[in-house]
């Protein structure tokens, strides 16, 4: 699939805190399938980017996203993004940060996104530093 933006990521708007929550909690209880591979083609002010969804998990975390959202809207694609790098921030993380907590939530919510359609928040590094207490 093949989804068309006529913004740039960084032009894309927040997100609702319990929107991320919601896609996450249906990956978590296993009730998304994988799905097929996704491809979005940003034309914004820094030109063409193209965002590959291919690897399996990544699948299955847009999936939830379309479920919750979306996939069809700017809002989908904005909860998209900020979902798969919020799991690729805790991936990253030891495995004392993996805690979801409401702030954190907040935060990836309301972060910024990057022309290469990646989180942008000192806020949400602070708080991964810190081991995101629930």
């Amino acid at each position: 699939m093949l989804y068309q933006v006529t913004l740039g990521p960084e032009e894309l708007p927040a997100v609702r805190a319990r929107d991320l929550e919601a896609a996450w909690d249906l990956v978590a209880a296993r009730r998304v399938p994988i799905g097929a591979p996704r491809r979005f083609r940003f034309e914004g002010p820094a030109g063409t980017l193209t965002v590959a969804v291919i690897d399996r998990e990544a699948r299955r975390w847009a999936g939830a996203v379309d479920r919750v959202a979306g996939l069809h809207t700017c809002q989908g694609i904005a909860l998209c993004l900020r979902l798969l790098g919020l799991v690729g921030l805790l991936a990253r993380m030891p495995d004392s940060t993996h805690a979801v907590s409401p702030a954190l939530l907040r935060a990836v919510a309301d972060a910024p996104l990057t022309p290469a359609a990646e989180l942008s928040s000192p806020s949400i590094e602070s708080l991964l530093s810190q081991g995101a207490p629930a």
